[in-house]
C-alpha cells in the first residue's frame, strides 16, 4: 500500500521549521549605512563572515546578533576571488551549537 505524500508534509514542514530556528542565532545584521544593512553568519565565536562586495570599505562596523545586542566589530580579510568578508568582533559572540550533518543518500534534501 503507497502512503499519499501529503501525509507526511508537515512533518517535513515541522522539521524544516526547527533546523532554521536552530539556526537563526547564526545570523547577524551588519550596519553599513543609515538604516542600511546586509547578513552575514556568526562563524565563530569572534568572527562573522559576509560577502565582500556588499561590504563597503570602513573602519568599523556596528553588528546586530539575534538577540538585539549591538557588537562592534573590524575587517579581519576581505577575498575578492571568494567573494568573502571576515569581520573580527571586538568582543566574543556566543554562537548556537551546529548539529553534525548525518549521512546522506542521493535524493536527500539539504538545508543551506
Amino acid at each position: 500500500m503507497t502512503v499519499p505524500m501529503t501525509q507526511f508534509l508537515p512533518q517535513l514542514s515541522d522539521a524544516l521549521a526547527e533546523l532554521v530556528a536552530a539556526a537563526a542565532p547564526l545570523v547577524v545584521a551588519i550596519r553599513v549605512g543609515p538604516n542600511r544593512h546586509i547578513a552575514g553568519i556568526l562563524w565563530r565565536a569572534d568572527m562573522v563572515v559576509t560577502s565582500d562586495q556588499m561590504l563597503p570599505a570602513q573602519e568599523s562596523y556596528s553588528l546586530a546578533m539575534s538577540g538585539g545586542e549591538l557588537v562592534p566589530a573590524r575587517v579581519a580579510r576581505r577575498d575578492p576571488a571568494t567573494n568573502l568578508a571576515s569581520l573580527s568582533l571586538d568582543t566574543l559572540a556566543s554562537p548556537a551549537p551546529i548539529r553534525a550533518a548525518s549521512d546522506s543518500t542521493a535524493g536527500s534534501l539539504a538545508l543551506a
